[in-house]
């Protein structure tokens, strides 16, 4: 059984990762119109443009940051201090190596680069200088996904979030300034490289406080190396899956029908996919916890792990899910209009749908890799992404539009395959896991008849919205109602907000 500080740390750490996860939204939201503002038209685009090389160039990651969380936790669970400096420092020099190569194929290659981009000659100098310095940014930000494995692996999150939003904060604070006071793209991009090196000064002082025995080891273990590229390499397979499902409808859309209909899918995607990317934000907490479990041998304590996150990620994902079926068409037309509601509501209800079954491998996904079985989540997504690219393909020219949303829809099939797996390495009772799906099935049910009364209600974007957090906080109450959590489930709920909002007798 769970002890429960554990539990408590746990769901902090899911609370931290969906506050970083949150705030970079929201400060992305607000300083992009001023960066707009600032830069003008061309600037700005030929900004997005570096950000998109940096992005591209961000997948040399390799899966090594995955890996640094996995073999990090496992030895520092054994107590092997010895084995947690070789694999942060086994990981740092590989990512050294790849990024001193990189940058000087770019560096040799920026002008091919630019012209290949089509950048005004006005602004080619400072974007060679642009070039260069994301390349610095990336080769400062493959250390900080080493480094910042080291919290999450011991499972500390919480102070991986304050170096991260106190980092974000003081960089915005200093961007806004600069570019209130000269603005330029020169300016911004020499923030953003100090956003990197400034982060990874943090997160070098970090790990001094959480390991402070911990020594650079300039050594080269081909056994460890082997040991990590295996995973990694699995891992990045998963990764490159998972973005080819995020990304390639679009490109199939375009092919057949062209560029202008990708609009009317995008727009509903760009929401649905949000529900795969919190849930996987939630529950990447699991990873370093169940590594540390496995290594333990504690099957029965996986197994109540896995029990407790399924029900309350599954009640989750319907509060997600649900609502936004319920009010597509309102939320589409107060959003974009009218004209959208046609085109764009009922392909984001099936889209919110495929996202929200997609959201079920989040659990599995962490659980395998956790115990060090890469290869299971690669094959099942790689599946997935296979799946979908046949499907879509076959669909779009017979239902059009639709048809990529249905092929999506359809490519889902390995989730319950993949449930089941897991299921029976935990050895878990399928009757009691049958039950909870009957809930959740009378939870969404019932959610999704009482709620379709109120659509009529809706008059503003404004209420909308409001509805949309409301309709979510109902299906968590119909949860409780219905009985999807055990009497041990609300205890820890009704203790952790003890813990954290002490009572007037504590005061």
């Amino acid at each position: 059984m769970f002890v429960m500080k554990k539990a408590h740390q746990t769901i902090t750490n899911a609370l931290s990762n969906v506050l970083a996860f949150s705030w970079s939204i929201v400060i992305a939201f607000a300083i992009t119109p001023f960066i707009l503002s600032a830069l003008g038209d061309d600037q700005y685009g030929v900004y997005t443009l570096l950000l998109s090389v940096i992005g591209i160039l961000s997948f040399l990651d390799l899966g090594l940051a995955s890996a640094s969380v996995r073999y990090i936790s496992e030895a520092y669970t054994r107590g092997d201090t010895r084995q947690v400096n070789k694999v942060i420092s086994t990981n740092l020099i590989i990512f050294l190596g790849l990024g001193v190569v990189l940058f000087v194929v770019v560096m040799l290659g920026a002008d091919s680069i630019i012209t290949l981009l089509k950048i005004p000659e006005e602004l080619r100098d400072v974007s060679k200088i642009g070039l260069l310095l994301a390349v610095g940014s990336l080769l400062f930000n493959l250390a900080n996904g080493v480094l910042s494995a080291v919290p999450r692996a011991l499972q500390k999150y919480h102070l991986n979030t304050i170096v991260v939003l106190i980092n974000a904060m003081a960089l915005t604070a200093v961007l806004v300034f600069i570019l209130w006071l000269h603005p330029s793209l020169l300016a911004i991009l020499l923030v953003n490289a100090a956003t990197s090196l400034t982060l990874l000064i943090g997160y070098i002082i970090l790990l001094k406080r959480l390991l402070p025995d911990f020594t650079f080891v300039l050594a080269w273990d081909k056994r460890l190396v082997k040991k990590i590229m295996n995973f990694a390499g699995f891992t990045f397979i998963a990764t490159i899956a998972g973005n080819m499902l995020f990304q390639f409808d679009k490109f199939l859309i375009s092919a057949f029908l062209g560029s202008t209909v990708v609009t009317f899918y995008a727009i509903p995607v760009t929401i649905a996919m949000k529900i795969h990317a919190l849930i996987a934000t939630l529950n990447n907490v699991l990873f370093p916890l169940s590594t540390e479990l496995f290594t333990q041998q504690r099957l029965d304590a996986l197994r109540e792990l896995y029990i407790r996150a399924s029900k309350f990620t599954y009640t989750f994902i319907l509060a997600m899910v649900i609502p936004l079926i319920v009010y597509a068409e309102p939320f589409i037309g107060y959003w974009l209009g009218d004209a959208y509601i046609i085109e764009s509501a009922y392909i984001m209800q099936v889209l919110v749908v495929c996202y929200g079954l997609y959201a079920l491998t989040a659990i599995p996904f962490y659980f395998f890799a956790g115990f060090d079985k890469p290869k299971t989540n690669a094959a099942v997504i790689a599946t997935i992404v296979i799946s979908n690219i046949a499907l879509t393909a076959t669909l779009i020219p017979i239902f059009n539009i639709e048809g990529a949303a249905y092929g999506l829809l359809i490519a889902q099939w390995p989730v319950p395959i993949y449930i089941y797996m897991i299921e029976r390495k935990l050895r878990v009772q399928h009757t009691s896991m049958f039950m909870i799906y009957v809930k959740l099935l009378i939870i969404g049910s019932v959610g999704y008849f009482v709620l379709g009364y109120s659509v009529s209600l809706l008059s503003s974007i404004w209420g909308v919205l409001l509805a949309l957090l409301l309709a979510g906080v109902f299906i968590l109450l119909l949860g409780l109602v219905i009985g999807i959590f055990s009497k041990k489930d609300r205890m820890l709920f009704t203790s952790y907000i003890s813990k954290i909002i002490p009572s007037r007798s504590k005061v």
